[in-house]
């Protein structure tokens, strides 16, 4: 009986794993483009949208750290971040 070595398929890795590969990449474009957003003049809509965004996140943000009656609750904090 012969064995075949290594016969399973191959998976296709993720994009989100592709991502994390790249990390530094990552975070040199993103860096790039927060310059490039205080440089180029954005359109009212996209300002008003990023705004809306933001409010929501703080106010995320702080209803958890409110509502929470244990320490333990708000462990959850950093990766709220």
């Amino acid at each position: 009986m012969a064995v075949v070595p290594n016969s399973s398929p191959v998976l296709a890795a993720s994009p989100l794993s592709k991502l994390a590969r790249h990390s530094d990449l990552l975070f040199a474009a993103l860096l790039i483009l927060i310059v490039a957003m205080l440089i180029i003049p954005l359109p009212e809509w996209i300002l008003d949208t990023m705004l809306v965004i933001n409010i929501a996140g703080a106010a995320s943000i702080l209803l958890t750290a409110l509502y929470t009656t244990e320490p333990l609750q708000f462990s959850i904090f950093p990766s709220l971040l």
